[in-house]
């Protein structure tokens, strides 16, 4: 993402990631115990849009398991947000 600048708190990072892929889970940052607060945040506190969607998988031992995968509905305006994010902590 070009246009975008690289992140530089977790927060940031997520939201670019985000950005990038369209939808991400704990599986994209297994190692971040705060995962799930910094998804509130966006959403709480930034006005991040996105739905949510339960995916089951299978562990090695063949035991299901159930997941949420966090889908970005407006790119753009997430885009928006990381500009101004990433602006205040230039300052």
């Amino acid at each position: 993402m070009k246009d975008l600048k690289t992140p530089k708190t977790r927060l940031q990072e997520i939201l670019y990631t985000f950005i990038q892929n369209g939808k991400i889970s704990l599986f994209d940052f297994p190692y971040l115990p705060s995962f799930r607060s910094r998804i509130s945040d966006l959403k709480l506190n930034y006005d991040v849009l996105f739905t949510t969607k339960n995916v089951t998988r299978k562990n090695k031992f063949n035991n299901s398991y159930t997941y949420v995968e966090y889908i970005l509905t407006d790119v753009k305006q997430a885009k928006n947000k990381y500009k101004e994010l990433t602006k205040s902590k230039d300052k």
